[in-house]
């Protein structure tokens, strides 16, 4: 099936569900410079009250007759001015504020429409005017068509602009005069018919910083007249009618750094060449989008081979010595990956800021945006003594070679290192893991956000002596490897390190106890006698770790969508029993020099690879276990007299594997294992099974391999329990997801339908793309509203529906059905939102709509922009999942797998 084409319908598609849609789902827009970050932008539809023009002219005035709704004019209980929506026509201004020295905020205010005076200062057509004051604060405010000025500081000092929404004022929006030490940040300043930002009139040590400025006329911001000293920042500026940045004559020793900009007519001035234009080297200077240069050398000379994500040559029109080859990306450099491999490589060149490598000068990395598609790691340190911090990076996609340990598709990998801090950095969607500490001791992880990297989150292999504090992680955990002791008991891992919210519980050197409820993750490292029960652990890595444990109990818990369900390494006689493992990669691991454990009573479902795996371990038993949808039910490796009965092996891709010298039954007439595919007949008995009668064991012994054989096959489930209604748990993440039931509802009538029957996960909204009627595409239900409002009152088995998740719970939407034998769904020309009603697991994109000439297919990505992937034909479609569906026909699909 060729998956190629435009996705040009489905974008539409999108466009129709964003109208409809009350919770923003979707970002419009054909250009990533277009989406404007949410939190730049003060709150829309606010419940505004209506207001005369306040005027205020000194701090005796701010009472109630003036505005004030609450405060005492102190730095912790400022003045407070919000919630008003302000009319200024023919007063020439809608707040005014002069003289003072309180501290005051305005807040979440509507300012337009002053005009009709224009008098300066006190009546300028301006939406806020400060005169002579400080200690103000202007935030989540939105002001806009006021006949002059948007915000007009004069004589202003300690002040505060944040967060507002400033478009479509007649000239400037923000403008200063004899203004010192003042802050313009996250503002989104927008068609205004002047410059969007002016310091002019000895207006210094201001900071502009985090601001978008966009489409106005002259210059985007615009410095002049002895405005010196001020610092501009991470600013995106775009499609000014003259220039982006702009240093006019009298405008000197500013600091430019970091900024975007792009799409105008001259992205940079500077009139008397006096100021500067980047941070240093290797912190560099700023991106624009007409800068013509190449990046092949590095180092402050860019003298040395290897690119560093700064161009090798200035930018001519100003004098940026290190324009950025990339835009900043939310403060951070974007540069390609770095390598150090001795205490010598600690230079500029590897991305180095600061430091000289002791313990109270570390060596800095920080701040960057690297992807490290290609290149096997994001940043690789090895073989290193010195003390080095890497911190508030963002290190992502590291894949392509997976060549151990130089580039283990990690995002931050450190091999035999000490005296390393990591903080403070995200990591995300690496190949294998996010962090990787390898043979390395003493270092400090603390304070990292780690999500869906697809092995580990923070993996310490053959490494002792790891401070890891207060870590963030979602689909991510921590894993310990290594064969000695140390490995596993010489950290120090607290409960500020979370997964999904939960709390991570490190045992070391415990004796009795147990490990109290709600937990992430657990991992006891040389523990005895503790218990680990009831606890509900989903969408980790390592989910129940014991190493060097014996004599404990994991009993009653569940682990969904983890890597590993239970592992144990160097750890005898522990009981495991009574425990569900359900879609996990691997169920129950035991690994290395695991032995005289027992494996009891468990039900094990879904296991992508392993359900129960064994290297090296001895006088194991596994009894009376329900092993069934795996990709393998039991493989056993280099181990010796384990015993494995009363097992019910059902419907697993691969049953079992064995290479040593195992028992697979309790000898006659207790038996052995229920074998799904077996198929031999019973008509003989005893323990040489040629006695005339059955017995409920086949005649014949089930072969696992040509030296493993189970010899009393049993003909029926062992211990079957009563049949129950079949249940599916679908995965969810809070807000939206893209969601279908495998499964026929008993009842499809919302909301009963996708209500979770487990009732700690909960949702407000569904929405359903209707490819069947052009007239309303869209259809949602709303809990909020009565049903005669809601247009849609039916979800089933063919529909893939956008679910808005308001409470995650368990992670898990349960729902109840039947098994659908064969279903046919039709397809109209163009985008359908359908479901995937089977629990079939194996099947590829390719077969499963081959003969639908499907073009596009794409799923769920909460990582993605619009939290939809494409995916390949080799994809595997997964119960649960809703797919967007393109076809260039009217077509039916049948599902019958």
């Amino acid at each position: 099936m060729a998956m190629v084409g435009g996705i040009s319908g489905k974008l539409a598609a999108v466009a129709v569900c964003a109208m409809t849609i009350l919770s923003a789902l979707f970002v419009a827009g054909q250009q990533g410079h277009d989406k404007v970050d949410a939190t730049t932008l003060p709150a829309q539809g606010a419940n505004y009250i209506a207001h005369a023009p306040i005027r205020i002219n000194s701090d005796a005035e701010f009472d109630a007759a003036h505005g004030v709704t609450k405060g005492s004019g102190t730095q912790v209980n400022p003045w407070i001015i919000e919630n008003y929506d302000i009319n200024g026509t023919g007063y020439g201004y809608c707040i005014y504020i002069g003289n003072t020295t309180n501290y005051f905020e305005i807040k979440n205010c509507s300012l337009h429409n002053a005009n009709g005076v224009n008098s300066f200062p006190y009546y300028w057509d301006t939406g806020i005017i400060c005169y002579s004051i400080k200690n103000g604060t202007i935030t989540n405010s939105t002001i806009q068509y006021n006949h002059l000025l948007g915000i007009y500081f004069y004589i202003c000092s300690y002040c505060s602009i944040l967060n507002n929404n400033l478009s479509y004022n007649t000239d400037y929006t923000i403008y200063f005069e004899y203004s010192v030490n003042c802050t313009i940040r996250r503002n989104y300043v927008f068609g205004n018919s002047n410059c969007g930002i002016v310091i002019a009139w000895s207006s210094q040590y201001n900071t502009v910083d985090g601001n978008i400025v966009k489409s106005n006329g002259d210059s985007g911001i615009y410095m002049s007249a002895s405005g010196n000293y001020n610092t501009i920042v991470n600013n995106d500026v775009s499609l000014s009618s003259f220039c982006g940045i702009n240093m006019w004559s009298g405008a000197d020793y500013n600091l430019i750094y970091h900024n975007k900009v792009y799409n105008n007519p001259t992205n940079g001035n500077d009139y008397d060449w006096t100021n500067t234009w980047d941070n240093g080297y290797p912190s560099g200077g700023n991106y624009w989008d007409d800068y013509g240069g190449t990046d092949i050398y590095s180092g402050p000379l860019q003298n040395q081979p290897g690119g560093d994500g700064i161009g090798d040559t200035s930018y001519g029109y100003v004098a940026d010595s290190y324009p950025l080859m990339k835009p900043i990306l939310n403060g951070h450099i974007q540069r390609p990956p770095i390598r150090i491999n001795s205490n010598a490589e600690f230079t500029p060149e590897r991305g180095v800021s600061v430091g000289d490598g002791s313990q109270g000068n570390p060596y800095i990395i920080e701040n960057y945006d690297i992807n490290g598609t290609g290149y096997g790691y994001c940043i690789y340190i090895g073989n290193t003594t010195k003390y080095f911090e890497v911190r508030k990076c963002n290190l992502h996609e590291a894949n392509g070679v997976g060549s151990f340990p130089y580039y283990e598709d990690s995002g931050l990998t450190i091999s035999n290192v000490t005296n390393g801090t990591i903080a403070d950095n995200s990591v995300w969607s690496n190949h294998y893991n996010g962090i990787f500490s390898e043979h390395s001791s003493n270092n400090t992880i603390n304070n990292n956000s780690g999500f869906f990297n697809q092995s580990i989150g923070i993996n310490l292999y053959f490494s002792c002596d790891t401070n890891l504090i207060d870590n963030v992680m979602a689909a991510d955990g921590i894993a310990l490897r290594g064969h000695l002791l140390r490995y596993w008991n010489s950290h120090n891992i607290d409960t500020s390190n979370t997964i999904s919210g939960k709390p991570v519980y490190y045992w070391k050197n415990q004796t009795g106890g147990t490990i109290p409820a709600g937990a992430g993750e657990i991992i006891l490292a040389n523990c005895t006698n503790v218990m680990v029960e009831s606890q509900n652990i989903s969408v980790g890595d390592f989910a129940i770790q014991l190493g060097f444990s014996s004599n404990n109990t994991v009993t009653n818990n569940s682990v969904r969508n983890s890597r590993i369900g239970i592992y144990m390494t160097y750890s005898d006689n522990n009981n495991i029993t009574n425990n569900t493992l359900y879609s996990n990669y691997n169920g129950i691991y035991l690994y290395d020099s695991c032995n005289y454990c027992t494996i009891k009573d468990n039900i094990i479902s879904q296991s992508e690879n392993h359900s129960i795996y064994l290297y090296s371990g001895n006088y194991n038993s596994f009894i009376n276990n329900k092993i069934s949808n795996n990709g393998w039910g039991a493989y056993f490796t280099f181990g010796d007299n384990n015993v494995v009965f009363h097992n019910n092996f059902i419907n697993n891709t691969n049953q079992a594997y064995d290479d040593g010298n195992n028992l697979w039954n309790d000898s006659y007439p207790s038996g052995g294992n229920y074998w799904s595919n077996y198929t031999g007949i019973d008509v003989m008995s005893g323990p040489l099974q040629d006695i005339p009668g059955a017995d409920g064991i086949g005649d014949t012994p089930f072969i696992i391999d040509t030296d493993s054989r189970d010899n009393y096959p049993l003909m029926s489930p062992y211990n079957a329990a009563p049949p129950q209604a079949p249940s599916f748990m679908i995965p969810v993440v809070a807000g939206w997801n893209l969601i279908s039931s495998p499964l026929i509802p008993y009842s499809s009538q919302l909301p009963g339908a996708l209500t979770d029957r487990d009732g700690d996960t909960l949702w407000d909204r569904v929405q359903w793309y209707d490819a069947f009627n052009p007239s309303n595409l869209w259809r949602q239900y709303y809990t909020g509203w009565s049903p005669s409002l809601s247009d849609l009152n039916t979800v089933n088995q063919t529909m893939g529906a956008w679910v808005y998740v308001t409470a995650v719970g368990d992670g898990f939407i349960k729902v109840n059905g039947t098994v659908a034998n064969t279903t046919s769904i039709p397809l109209r020309a163009g985008w359908n939102l359908v479901g995937y009603p089977t629990l079939n697991t194996t099947t590829k994109v390719s077969d499963a709509l081959w003969g639908t000439s499907a073009t596009v297919v794409e799923t769920f990505d909460p990582a993605a922009p619009y939290r939809t992937k494409v995916v390949s034909p080799s994809y595997l479609m997964k119960p649960g999942e809703g797919y967007w569906i393109c076809v260039p026909s009217d077509t039916v699909w049948t599902v019958d797998w």
